[in-house]
């Protein structure tokens, strides 16, 4: 019995079309991380976060609010909030706005969020 083995090349343009799967998976995770923050948080600022597709590596979440600033009160002289069981007063405080819980929304991503959006990539 004779045997033929054919060799193909590398297809041309692969680059490109992995390039442009890893680019929307990346943006899809992204998305991914702004749904979470939304389902937690109730709050204009998170009603902003947009994900923005950088390259296939990278995908950056931006939004116009929930940035880090400081917080100062509005209706009274100081704020009040609770630190390891005793209450505190502050004219104001630095606020770390919703970068926290972005870096922790997108580290409880799991490996079947990823294949989801991979089924939803269409090129």
């Amino acid at each position: 019995m004779a045997m033929v083995r054919v060799r193909f090349g590398r297809p041309e343009g692969a680059e490109q079309v992995q390039a442009a799967i890893g680019a929307q998976l990346s943006k899809g995770l992204a998305e991914a991380v702004i749904q979470r923050v939304k389902a937690r948080v109730n709050h204009p600022a998170a009603d902003t976060l947009q994900a923005v597709g950088v390259n296939q590596h990278a995908a950056d979440i931006r939004g116009t609010r929930g940035g880090p600033g400081i917080i100062r009160p509005v209706r009274a002289k100081a704020l009040r909030f609770e630190v390891g069981g005793a209450i505190v007063f502050a004219k104001k405080v630095n606020g770390a706005g919703l970068l926290p819980l972005i870096v922790a929304e997108g580290s409880r991503l799991s490996q079947r969020d990823a294949v989801d959006i991979t089924q939803k990539i269409q090129l």
